[in-house]
């Protein structure tokens, strides 16, 4: 992506940065089911989603969706409204407080 040379992991934008660390993130789940012959592999992604621009946010989106496909299970946290629009399952909490938290299912 940088016509094949090196780039110092410092120059990254924020939603680059974000993208490297899914990167990794999958890799590490895709290494540890492999050692451990789990048949589940799941993760979950805190954020991030926020320094993404649109074109950005559909391609990491796409690519969790392919996931979901293979029967790998991603939970997101997030509190960009586009994408929980596009997220067909959801928990949502929301303070209560008179009955404390309440969990919602979407």
């Amino acid at each position: 992506m940088n016509e094949g040379k090196s780039r110092s992991v410092k120059t990254l934008s924020g939603g680059q940065a974000f993208q490297v660390s899914l990167s990794l993130a999958l890799a590490l789940a895709e290494s540890v089911q492999s050692s451990t012959k789990a048949s589940k592999n799941f993760f979950f992604i805190d954020e991030g989603f926020g320094t993404q621009d649109n074109a950005s946010i559909n391609i990491v989106f796409e690519t969790l969706l392919e996931l979901r496909r293979e029967n790998r299970i991603v939970g997101i946290i997030s509190h960009v409204e586009e994408l929980k629009e596009r997220i067909p399952i959801s928990l949502s909490i929301e303070r209560d407080e008179e009955h404390g938290s309440q969990i919602f299912i979407n």
